[in-house]
């Protein structure tokens, strides 16, 4: 299962704070932020994902976060 959101990530290293931490918190491996997107795309893959839980720990640490409606 693959989850997309839209983020205000702004810098490399920004995004890599943001992986590390969901890698950490929730245990997702696969996780990667594209920042040459205008949606600053964040892609999460997994067997389950609890985007709800997604969204929290990145609001969290102070990057807005929303489901990417496709």
């Amino acid at each position: 299962m693959v989850q997309v959101f839209k983020t205000n990530v702004r810098s490399r290293r920004q995004a890599h704070h943001v992986i590390q931490t969901l890698r950490l918190s929730l245990g997702y491996l696969l996780v990667s932020i594209d920042l040459n997107d205008c949606e600053k795309v964040l892609r999460v893959q997994s067997e389950i994902i609890n985007t709800h839980r997604v969204m929290q720990v990145i609001q969290q640490i102070n990057v807005r976060c929303e489901v990417l409606k496709s």
